[in-house]
C-alpha cells in the first residue's frame, strides 16, 4: 500500500494517548513509523495485509534499525503497543506485528466508494431509526389512517409501554442538530457502522465525509465527539493506566 488515510484526530486514538504517557511524544512519533513501515511492507492493493513477522529479513534488529534506536528499546516499545492495542496481543505473542487500524482504514476507503454511489438512506431505515412503526388501519372510503387505540371491557384505553428505540442520536447524548444534509449523512455512517468500532471513530468518519461533500458539521456534533473520545480512553485504557 502506498498511502494510507491519516486521521487527524490520531493524537488524540485512546490507543495513541496511551503510549504517549508511557513513551512520551517519541512512542507516538514510533507509533505513527509502525504504521508507514506496516503499509509498506504489507502488500499492494487486495493482496494487502497489515502486518509483518519479526523473523529473517524483518528480525527485531531491523526494526530497531527503521526507528533508530536499540533493539532493546525496540522490544519494550512492542511490549507497550501490544498492551495498549495498538498491535494484536495474540499475534504479538507469536512474534507477528499486527495493525487492525491499517486494515480499518483499508475498508474505510472501501465502504465511501460504496456509500458514494447510495449516500441518501432509504424509507425503510429512516423509519427504522426514528423507531415509528404506525399501524395503519383501511377506511370504507379506501384511505388509510392510523388504527385507533382499542377499549378494555371499562371502556379505558389501556396505557401502553413506551419502548425505547435507539436511533443514530442516542449514543450521542444530543438531539439531532445540524443541516438535513448533515442529519442524512450521519444516519448513513451510523447505519454503516462496523460491530466493534469506537463511536469517535464512526463519528470522525461522518465529519470525513461531510468534509469530502461540502456539508457543515454543527459545533454540538464536535463536542459530543470530544466526549465519545474521552469515555473511550477512561474505559479502555484507564484500567490499563491503573495498573502501573
Amino acid at each position: 500500500m502506498q498511502r494510507f488515510r491519516h486521521p487527524s484526530n490520531l493524537r488524540n486514538d485512546p490507543k495513541f494517548r496511551a503510549i504517549e504517557k508511557k513513551l512520551d511524544e517519541a512512542g507516538y512519533a514510533r507509533g505513527v513509523k509502525l504504521l508507514e513501515i506496516v503499509a509498506e511492507v504489507g502488500g499492494k492493493g487486495e493482496e494487502f495485509s497489515p502486518e509483518f513477522t519479526l523473523r529473517d529479513n524483518t528480525d527485531i534488529a531491523w526494526l530497531a534499525d527503521e526507528w533508530r534506536i536499540s533493539t532493546k528499546k525496540t522490544q519494550a516499545t512492542l511490549e507497550v503497543f501490544a498492551g495498549v492495542g495498538l498491535i494484536d496481543p495474540q499475534a504479538w505473542s507469536e512474534q507477528i506485528v499486527r495493525i487492525p487500524l491499517l486494515n480499518d482504514c483499508l475498508d474505510e476507503y472501501t465502504q465511501r466508494q460504496q456509500k458514494a454511489r447510495n449516500s441518501r438512506p432509504t424509507p425503510e431505515s429512516l423509519q427504522s431509526d426514528s423507531g415509528v412503526s404506525p399501524v395503519i388501519a383501511q377506511t370504507k372510503t379506501g384511505r388509510t389512517q392510523a388504527e385507533a387505540p382499542k377499549k378494555d371491557d371499562a371502556g379505558s384505553v389501556p396505557t401502553q409501554p413506551q419502548v425505547k428505540v435507539q436511533t443514530a442520536w442516542t449514543p450521542l447524548a444530543i438531539s439531532p442538530c445540524g443541516a438535513i444534509q448533515f442529519k442524512e449523512i450521519w444516519e448513513t455512517t451510523w447505519n454503516g457502522r462496523g460491530e466493534s468500532e469506537f463511536l469517535s471513530d464512526v463519528m470522525a468518519r461522518c465529519i470525513e465525509n461531510c468534509r469530502l461533500s461540502g456539508v457543515e458539521v454543527p459545533e454540538a456534533f464536535h463536542e459530543a465527539k470530544r466526549e465519545a473520545e474521552q469515555r473511550e480512553f477512561d474505559e479502555e485504557v484507564g484500567p490499563y493506566l491503573r495498573q502501573e
